[in-house]
């Protein structure tokens, strides 16, 4: 019952092709390896940030962004020449370009969401003289995130035992977040009162899910 709703909620952001897909023991993930990276890489990467840069209030220094627009270009780089047939590539390197976009996607939505909110919502002291502090500002943390994604990358690939039924569920807690972190930072914009904010941003997420499945089912439908 619950792998079925996991394959649902795949669904809706994914092809689930399964030759593109990492099995644990016979059991396929809810999204192909690329989309598992990307998630998985996107969950690591929030808690860590909340963590160490709870307070932060500045976007990060330009190197984390040349990083994440070089994940990116090789991400897009292994999708399309796989996909056009110009190359063959493994799901050991779809993990591999999927999991440092999605930390770059992490860091990218929670500094959007920490300027929103102090922005609109923070209503403490002047924010013209206040010390902005940097999302991973230091190498230090920048290194422990990339460790994180390594450690991490190594892990999936092994793909023991214990992982078969933890894995599908961190790929789905990364959907889902993702989705309620990009709705809440939108609805900072928009709505004052934060318990509104919650349930608005529930909605949207639950809304987005399921428009997204029913239009992937009728895509799939019209190609029959």
């Amino acid at each position: 019952m619950l792998l079925e709703l996991y394959n649902k909620i795949g669904f809706a952001v994914c092809q689930q092709i399964s030759d593109r897909t990492i099995y644990i023991n016979g059991l396929k993930m809810p999204v192909d390896t690329r989309m598992t990276g990307l998630f998985i890489g996107f969950l690591i990467t929030i808690p860590i940030l909340l963590i160490l840069y709870s307070q932060a209030t500045d976007y990060p220094q330009k190197r984390v962004f040349a990083f994440g627009i070089l994940a990116i270009l090789f991400l897009a780089f292994d999708g399309i020449t796989s996909y056009t047939g110009l190359r063959q590539t493994t799901n050991s390197i779809r993990l591999v370009s999927g999991l440092p976009v999605g930390s770059f996607i992490a860091i990218l939505l929670l500094s959007a969401f920490n300027e929103t909110n102090r922005y609109f919502h923070d209503q403490s002291a002047s924010k013209e003289n206040e010390t902005k502090i940097k999302l991973l500002q230091s190498s230090w943390h920048q290194l422990l995130v990339l460790l994180a994604l390594a450690f991490t990358f190594f892990l999936i690939n092994s793909r023991l035992m214990f992982l078969k039924y933890l894995l599908p569920t961190l790929i789905i807690s990364g959907i889902i977040s993702a989705f309620l972190l990009l709705n809440l930072t939108v609805f900072n914009y928009y709505i004052s009162k934060r318990s509104l904010r919650f349930i608005a941003t529930i909605a949207a997420s639950s809304l987005e899910l399921f428009l997204a499945y029913q239009v992937h089912a009728f895509v799939l439908l019209l190609k029959t």
